[in-house]
């Protein structure tokens, strides 16, 4: 049997509402309120800590929410926030309402489960049904009006629960990744904080650490070309690096541009980045974040790209790298910006002047080696979450469409 396509407001169980308006003087103690920041922060809404306001029992009984609710952003600077889909779920703390830029529609739980249409409207059918009712030039937006004449599938409340609850599967698994990632990325900050202050020590190591410029433990320190260059098509250049393409401790080769031969020739005939040396971000939001080459790829770099080599008598590589991307090392690069050029940049000359208090090599080794690992692991569950998120997509588009049926057609 086929899916019915119908109406989204003949699954209401009462017309669709916008939210509450009350100016500052009316934030109060008791009743949380849903704003734009938790609609765009929470696919679920429930327990979060929000801003309070004090409410009238006639305003909690007009614009509170149930469990069930489904709330959609009626207005966002970008279309892709304009009609964002979250879902109310059980909340004990405190009694909640929702702000005027949201719409709640309520549905009757007889003939449609909310958490199917949750997961509906976050689907691409879904947010096909969404796009087709967006208006503005600037800000974009969508009307309850529009809303409720929106097309979409209602397939049998069995099938809907069915559905629901696959997916609700594949996102505790999701979830329960991501609690396993926050939990290692903090105790890998906890072990950073001890191991490369010296703190902790490791089994079979003492002694003092020595402070050194780091101008002093390098073999260059140096950044790339200044000026713009004529950038010129892939099969008669070479690769040329920026700031945004070192992201998370690591050297990500994407999303660059190229440069002629003859112009790579001259930016590298003295500082040619090699396998082992790090790239060290200078500008933009991001910087103070550094990555090793790892790979045998030649490329040249930009000026938001600071090129390291170590001295590897004296500073191993893996040790800088985590102690650049700690931190402490963060707040230093963030405070050593000034505006050359009208431009904030971290200089050069700054990171050389910095001081590294440096226990004897093999306990960097063996330091760099521990941080690594944990580097890893976080690596590898966050391939596992990522994967488990392509699956959850791939399942929306088959399960939300009626392309794959979970339950026997013929037995609804």
């Amino acid at each position: 049997m086929e899916w019915k396509t119908i109406e989204f407001q003949n699954l209401y169980a009462e017309s669709s509402r916008n939210g509450l308006y009350k100016s500052k003087e009316f934030h109060g103690t008791v009743i949380r309120i849903v704003n734009m920041k938790e609609l765009f922060a929470f696919p679920l809404i429930g327990e979060q800590e929000m801003q309070l306001l004090d409410v009238t029992d006639t305003e909690l009984n007009k614009f509170g929410l149930q469990t069930g609710d489904l709330l959609f952003a009626r207005r966002s600077l970008v279309e892709e926030g304009s009609g964002k889909c979250v879902l109310v779920v059980e909340h004990k703390k405190s009694p909640i309402v929702f702000e005027s830029s949201i719409i709640r529609v309520r549905l009757n739980k007889n003939h449609c489960l909310p958490l199917f249409y949750y997961y509906y409207f976050r689907s691409p059918t879904g947010r096909l049904g969404i796009q087709s009712i967006i208006t503005g030039a600037g800000q974009k937006g969508i009307r309850g009006s529009e809303l409720a004449k929106v097309i979409v599938y209602h397939p049998p409340v069995t099938e809907q629960k069915a559905i629901a609850q696959s997916l609700s599967d594949v996102d505790a698994l999701i979830t329960e990744c991501d609690r396993i990632i926050t939990k290692k990325r903090n105790t890998k900050q906890g072990t950073m904080q001890e191991l490369l202050t010296g703190k902790k020590r490791l089994p079979g190591f003492s002694g003092e650490w020595e402070v050194k410029k780091f101008d002093n433990l390098t073999k260059l320190i140096t950044c790339g070309l200044a000026a713009t260059p004529k950038y010129v098509r892939e099969e008669i250049g070479k690769p040329f690096l920026s700031a945004q393409n070192v992201r998370n401790g690591k050297v990500v080769y994407d999303n660059y541009r190229f440069i002629s031969y003859e112009l790579f020739d001259q930016i590298t005939k003295y500082s040619k980045p090699q396998k082992g040396d790090l790239l060290y971000t200078r500008v933009g939001a991001g910087i103070g974040e550094a990555g090793v080459i790892e790979d045998n790829f030649e490329f040249g770099i930009y000026v938001s790209l600071t090129l390291i080599r170590t001295d590897k008598n004296q500073l191993h590589n893996y040790f800088l790298l985590h102690l650049l991307n700690s931190p402490t090392y963060k707040s230093i690069a963030k405070n050593g910006q000034f505006a050359g050029g009208g431009v904030q940049n971290l200089n050069v000359q700054i990171v050389k002047e910095f001081s590294i208090s440096l226990p004897p090599l093999p306990e960097q080794k063996a330091i760099a080696q521990i941080l690594s690992d944990m580097d890893t692991e976080i690596a590898a569950l966050e391939q596992k979450r990522d994967k488990y998120k392509a699956i959850k997509q791939g399942m929306m588009q088959e399960l939300l469409t009626g392309k794959t049926r979970l339950v026997d057609s013929d037995r609804i």
